[in-house]
C-alpha cells in the first residue's frame, strides 16, 4: 500500500482503525508483529541474496552475452535496494521508534525513508520494462537485434528505466517536502505518508510501465509459439524474472484502477509484503535455472563466511587484549 491510493487510503483506514502501541480497542497487534519481522528478514535476505547475484553478474562468473547481463543487473540494483528498504519497512511496522517517530510526529528519517521508498517501489516495473524490450526484439526482431541494440542503446535504456521515478521521488518530493507540509506519520498505518494526492504519478510510474511489459512479453509468447522457436534456458529465466516483477504489483494496480476496499491485513499481504518479496524471487530464478552457478555460490559463500569469522575473531581478540 503506497501513497498513489490517496483517495482509498483513509476508506482502508476507517475499515480497521487500529494502535498497537496503546490498544484500547482490543486489536490484536501479533499480526503487525508477525508480518514486521517478516517483512524485516525478508528484508535482510534479499539484501543479501540480490547483492550475491550482482557480484556474480559484475565480475563475470558465470558468462552471460553482455545485453542480457547488464539488464539483469540494473533489476538486481532494485532488488538490493527493494531488501534493504523492506528492513526498515518491518521494522517500523513492529515499532515507529525504528523510523525515527518517538513522539508521534514526522522525524527527517521518516520523511526520508518515505520518499527513497518510494523511489524504489515505483522503479521495479521501470527496471523490468529494458530487460523485457531486450527480449521483445532479440526474439521478434533477432536479424536486426544486434543492429538496434548496440552498447550506448543499452546503457541508454538502464538510465531512462531509472530517470522517472528519480525526477518525481529524489527530486520534487525531496523540494516539495522541504517547502511545505506534504509528509504526516499515521500511527494506525504505522508509516510516514505523503498526504497530498497525485493520481499521475503511479499511471506514469506504474500502470503503463505494467501495460507495456505485459503487452511487449505476450506478443512475444505468441510470436515463440506460432514459430515454434526453442525457449532457451537464459529466456526462461528472464521469462520468470519479468513474470514475478508483473505478480508483485498487480495487487497495487488493482487496488488504485478499481479503488478497492481491502482490511488492514490484505493491504499489508498484497501490497507491501508481497512487493518485497520480489528481492528473493529474482535471485533464487537465477540460481534454481542455471545449475553451473551453484559450485561458485557455494565456494563464494564458503569465502565470505570465512572472512566474517576471521574478523569476529580478530575483534574478540582486541577487546581481550585491551582489557
Amino acid at each position: 500500500q503506497h501513497y498513489f491510493i490517496q483517495s482509498n487510503l483513509r476508506k482502508i483506514m476507517n475499515i480497521q482503525e487500529h494502535e498497537c502501541f496503546n490498544s484500547t480497542n482490543g486489536y490484536d497487534c501479533s499480526f503487525d508483529i508477525i508480518n514486521g519481522s517478516c517483512l524485516a528478514a525478508m528484508g535482510i535476505l534479499g539484501f543479501i541474496m540480490s547483492s550475491f547475484l550482482l557480484y556474480f553478474l559484475a565480475f563475470d562468473i558465470v558468462k552471460i552475452p553482455g545485453s542480457k547481463k547488464i539488464f539483469m543487473m540494473n533489476v538486481s540494483i532494485n532488488d538490493a535496494m527493494l531488501g534493504f528498504v523492506g528492513l526498515f519497512r518491518g521494522l517500523g511496522i513492529i515499532s515507529p521508534r525504528y523510523l525515527g517517530v518517538s513522539d508521534g510526529g514526522v522525524s527527517s528519517f521518516c520523511a526520508a525513508y518515505i520518499i527513497f521508498a518510494s523511489f524504489i517501489w515505483h522503479s521495479i516495473i521501470l527496471t523490468l520494462l529494458p530487460l523485457t524490450v531486450d527480449r521483445f526484439l532479440a526474439v521478434v526482431f533477432s536479424r536486426q537485434y544486434k543492429s538496434w541494440v548496440t552498447g550506448r542503446v543499452r546503457w541508454t535504456m538502464v538510465i531512462i528505466s531509472w530517470v522517472p521515478s528519480f525526477v518525481i521521488h529524489l527530486l520534487y518530493d525531496v523540494i516539495n517536502a522541504a517547502t511545505s507540509k506534504t509528509i504526516e506519520y499515521l500511527p494506525s498505518y504505522n508509516r510516514c505518508i505523503f498526504i497530498n494526492s497525485r493520481p499521475l504519478v503511479p499511471i506514469f510510474l506504474l500502470l503503463i510501465p505494467l501495460l507495456i511489459v505485459i503487452s511487449l512479453y505476450t506478443i512475444m509468447l505468441i510470436f515463440i509459439i506460432r514459430n515454434r522457436i526453442p525457449m532457451g534456458r537464459l529466456l526462461v529465466t528472464t521469462s520468470a524474472i519479468i513474470f514475478t516483477g508483473v505478480l508483485t504489483v498487480i495487487p497495487e494496480v488493482l487496488m488504485f484502477t478499481f479503488d478497492l476496499e481491502w482490511s488492514y491485513e490484505a493491504a499489508q499481504l498484497l501490497t507491501v509484503t508481497l512487493f518485497h518479496a520480489n528481492c528473493i524471487y529474482n535471485p533464487i530464478i537465477y540460481f534454481v535455472a542455471n545449475p553451473r552457478v551453484r559450485p561458485q555460490l557455494k565456494e563464494q559463500v564458503s569465502i565470505r563466511s570465512s572472512q566474517v569469522k576471521k574478523a569476529f575473531k580478530n575483534v574478540s581478540f582486541q577487546s581481550t587484549s585491551e582489557q
